[in-house]
């Protein structure tokens, strides 16, 4: 059984933890849900999921009805558990800014950000660096108006580790490189139309197929 934990029924106003979210041994320990929506969530420090201790779905933000805002102040980092170091809406997030850099960890879908139904800008001022789990260290959505990652992406061992899936997209900006992995689609870009499209730094392939590469359907500008 889960520990350490926030829950709520209906729509929040706002939820603020002054340093950390830290995940532990037990399966959804340090775990916010919220079945509604929720206006806002500020996270002062980082969320961690305790690396190769820790369980499916610990340190781990869920939201049924979309976020307004949400702010990671540092990293968000996943661990061995399935889940684990993620944030999910299964609405809109209407802004996104993480002041350091994504992991993903061991566990599939951890260190994982997800919206549902869209969001507005996403910021990202360091890296998004997947894992040896299946889906790990990335970014999925349906549709962005904005996306900047001010490091790299990187790939790993595990399959779309360190990723950025996306829908119709109006700027894409990542100031570091793309590099691929060793499993399939790891340290790719995808996303439908688009606006524009900037890599600062070097496409690089992996050892598997789809790796190190950035595709849409159409774009303005690359």
């Amino acid at each position: 059984a889960g520990s350490a934990l926030i829950t709520a029924n209906g729509n929040v106003g706002s939820i603020k933890i002054g340093i950390d979210l830290i995940g532990g041994t037990a399966s959804s320990s340090a775990r916010i849900t919220a079945e509604g929506a929720v206006g806002s969530i500020v996270i002062g420090g980082s969320i961690i999921a305790d690396g190769f201790n820790a369980a499916d779905g610990s340190a781990r933000i869920f939201v049924g009805d979309g976020i307004r805002q949400l702010k990671i102040g540092k990293d968000l980092v996943g661990g061995l558990g399935s889940g684990s170091g993620a944030v999910t809406s299964e609405g809109a997030i209407g802004s996104i800014f993480v002041g350091g850099t994504i992991f993903g960890g061991a566990g599939d879908f951890s260190g994982r950000l997800a919206a549902d139904q869209g969001t507005g800008t996403v910021k990202v001022l360091g890296s998004i660096l997947g894992g040896s789990g299946q889906d790990s260290g990335g970014f999925v959505t349906t549709t962005a108006r904005s996306i900047s990652i001010g490091g790299s992406i990187m790939g790993n061992s595990g399959p779309r580790s360190g990723s950025l899936s996306l829908g119709d997209t109006g700027s894409i900006k990542v100031g570091g490189s793309v590099i691929g992995g060793s499993a399939d689609e790891a340290g790719m870009v995808s996303f439908g139309a688009g606006k524009s499209v900037s890599i600062g730094g070097s496409i690089e392939g992996g050892s598997s197929l789809n790796t190190g590469r950035v595709v849409g359907s159409s774009a303005k500008s690359l």
